[in-house]
Order: C-alpha cells, then sequence, then structure tokens
C-alpha cells in the first residue's frame, strides 16, 4: 500500500504492526520512511533512533537517520550517519548508496561516484547499483560512461521502468531527444505492463513531454503535460510548461531552443558553468550561483563585472547581455526551481553597483515567446544595490 501511494492506509497497517510489536525494526523503518516523505523530520528521526537503541552496533539506525537528515536538507549530519552505517557493516551496500546521495546532493558528483562504485563491487548484479553509477556519471557529464551504466542496469533487471527513466533523462541532458523518447516510452510501457504507481507514470509522461518540447512542438507535448498533471498534482514543472505551451498562439509555431534538454534533475550544475563559460567566452567575468532568499525561495545570483560608468550606454548594454543571458539559464532549469534570478553589477573594487530582480516566470514566458524582449524588460526591477 505505501509503494502504491496510498499513504494514509500502509500507515493505519503499520501501526497495527507496531501495536502487536512495538519493537519491530522493520515496521519502525517504515513508518520512518512515511513520516519522512510528509516532511515530519522529528517523528521519523525518533523511529531511527529508536532502531538504533534496538540495534546499536547495527547499520539499520544509521541508515534510517542518514535518509532522513538528507530529506530535512541536513547534509553533515546524513554523511556522518552513512558513514557510520558503514563502519557498522562495511559489506551493507545501503550505507554507500546512501553516502553517494549525500555528495550528489552537495553537487560532489566524483565523490558520489565512488561511492555508488563501491556498492557495485559489493553487488555487481544488482541493477540500482549501476543505475547509480550511471547517475553519477550523468552529474559529471560523462555521457557515454553513464549510457553504459544505465544499459547494464538494464539488462540485469529489464523491467525496472525506473533505468528507462534515467536512461531518458541522460539522452535529454545530451540532445538527443530521439533516444530519449524511446526510452520514456519504454518505461511508460512498463510502468503500465507491471503495474506502477500513479507518480511513475507521471514522471514517463512527464519525460515524453520534454522531449516534444525541445523540437519545439508544443502541441504534441500538451496531451502528455496533461497527464503528467493528471497522475501527479505536486509536478509543478509540467503544469508550467502546459501553461505555457496553452498560450502560445498557434502551439506548433512555438520555437523553443534546443537547450531546453538540459531541463532535468542534472541541470543545475551544468546550466552555472554553461552560464560562466559563455560569459567568459565574450570577455565577461562572471559569477553564477544558487542561494536561498530570506523569505525561502530559491535564488540565481549571477555577479560579473561591469564596464564603464553605472547609467551609461556602455554599462547598460552589458548589463542588459548578462541579464537576458542569466534569464535563459534560470527560465530553463527544473531543479533546483528557481523563483528569481538577482543580476549584481560590481565595479573594480567588487562594489554593488547595479542590481536587477526578475521574475523566472517572466523569463520562461519570454522564452517561448509570449513575451517579446521589450516587454519582458519592462518587467525588469531596479532595486538600490
Amino acid at each position: 500500500l505505501y509503494q502504491a501511494d496510498d499513504l494514509q492506509t500502509g500507515e493505519r497497517w503499520l501501526e497495527s504492526a507496531q501495536q502487536l510489536a512495538p519493537d519491530d525494526y522493520i515496521t519502525l523503518l517504515l513508518l520512518a520512511r512515511v513520516h519522512s516523505d510528509r516532511g515530519e523530520f522529528d517523528q521519523a528521526i525518533a523511529y531511527c533512533e529508536r532502531v538504533l537503541e534496538l540495534a546499536p552496533a547495527g547499520s539499520e539506525g544509521h541508515d534510517c537517520l542518514g535518509g532522513v537528515y538528507l530529506d530535512a536538507g541536513r547534509d553533515q549530519d546524513a554523511e556522518a550517519e552513512r558513514k557510520a552505517a558503514i563502519r557498522a557493516d562495511p559489506k551493507n551496500e545501503t550505507g554507500y548508496l546512501g553516502l553517494g546521495y549525500v555528495y550528489y546532493a552537495q553537487q560532489a558528483c566524483q565523490d558520489a561516484l565512488s561511492q555508488f562504485t563501491k556498492a557495485v563491487e559489493l553487488h555487481p548484479r544488482t541493477g540500482t547499483n549501476h543505475a547509480a553509477v550511471g547517475f553519477a556519471y550523468a552529474c559529471l557529464s560523462q555521457w557515454e560512461q553513464a549510457e553504459a551504466a544505465y544499459r547494464r542496469a538494464i539488462e540485469l533487471e529489464p523491467n525496472q521502468g525506473d533505468h528507462h527513466i534515467l536512461l531518458g533523462r541522460m539522452y535529454l541532458n545530451r540532445g538527443d531527444a530521439g533516444q530519449a523518447e524511446s526510452s520514456f516510452q519504454r518505461a511508460l510501457d512498463i510502468y503500465l505492463e507491471q503495474g506502477a504507481t500513479a507518480k511513475e507514470v507521471a514522471q514517463a509522461s512527464y519525460g515524453l513531454a520534454l522531449t516534444h518540447l525541445s523540437r519545439g512542438d508544443c502541441s504534441s507535448a500538451i496531451p502528455h503535460l496533461q497527464e503528467a498533471v493528471r497522475l501527479d498534482t505536486a509536478l509543478s514543472a509540467a503544469r508550467d510548461y502546459l501553461l505555457q505551451c496553452r498560450r502560445v498562439a498557434g502551439f506548433s509555431d512555438a520555437v523553443l531552443p534546443p537547450e531546453i534538454a538540459q531541463r532535468s534533475q542534472y541541470a543545475g550544475r551544468v546550466a552555472l558553468d554553461t552560464l560562466r563559460e559563455g560569459l567568459a567566452a565574450i570577455g565577461i567575468e562572471a559569477r553564477a550561483e544558487f542561494r536561498p532568499g530570506e523569505g525561502g525561495e530559491n535564488l540565481l545570483l549571477l555577479a560579473h563585472v561591469a564596464v564603464g560608468e553605472p547609467g551609461s550606454a556602455e554599462f547598460l548594454a552589458q548589463q542588459s547581455l548578462v541579464t537576458f543571458a542569466g534569464s535563459q539559464v534560470a527560465a530553463r532549469l527544473l531543479v533546483p526551481t528557481v523563483d528569481r534570478l538577482l543580476v549584481i553589477s560590481l565595479n573594480g573594487e567588487g562594489v554593488s553597483v547595479g542590481l536587477l530582480e526578475i521574475s523566472v516566470p517572466d523569463a520562461r514566458l519570454w522564452e517561448l515567446g509570449v513575451l517579446n524582449e521589450a516587454q519582458f524588460t519592462s518587467f525588469w526591477r531596479a532595486l538600490k544595490p
């Protein structure tokens, strides 16, 4: 029931099981997972700590805490618990996989790869371990190695739709919409044949939509977007694209840049590198990073060393160029989801002499052609540096 997304009914059965056997560690681990998925981290941690009390020398309690801490964004605590799990049981692949995902959350892709590789060494015939290795290679933009790892995962577990989803996302990142479409379609077929959760089917439908969007074909993407939103109402990215496609007059005429293929969970790191390197290629020194705002929203900060005096034609021309480049990247991101772009113009001493705030929803409408450049520029908000 828990795997089928019937969380409430599943939790009732788990609570009944706990009444019969209060210290059954499998029940406690599952209850921790249920509460963590809901964002009820204190309750989840309490269940994990009880497992640790029952088996202080085992790895299960540490693995449980590591997973909850990662969900809660407490990366350092998650790392410590995963390492403790490995010390408790050096042959437990779960600890290495968990530690790898902690490193991935920190964008330490090479460190993640080393941990995932250890899991493969322990259990080379487990497809999920190979898929994790592919995940790390994709994070490093090493596409051939990523594809080989995903192919091995599929060879070992051909009816695991998630492997095909990951392979499809990798193809999208690489700019191969045709191969991506085949992979997402195969995942969808497996999910429908073998039985899957609504969220899993939604991911396959959303992936198919992205392949059409990467070709600039909104009309073909719309049915898949509608299905994805229907199955998973929390899939905000699909809803955003659906609304944008509906707003574009003559859907098939919508022109989307090919870089939309970067819209995946791997996009953040690659997008920042692309932004910095692209500006450097035309002689603009810039830094870019993600930061949380005071209200909890996610920001993309883009700082550049400006030329000319503030307000001069030279200064404004470069500021606009940097802002359009940053807006294009912000508009393409799915993960992390960015709410606002802040463009900071710095003088030679590193002091801010210009500050523009851009709404990412406006940037998406501009990228899709709903807003022209003049309309989009009119929405920029100048702030006091």
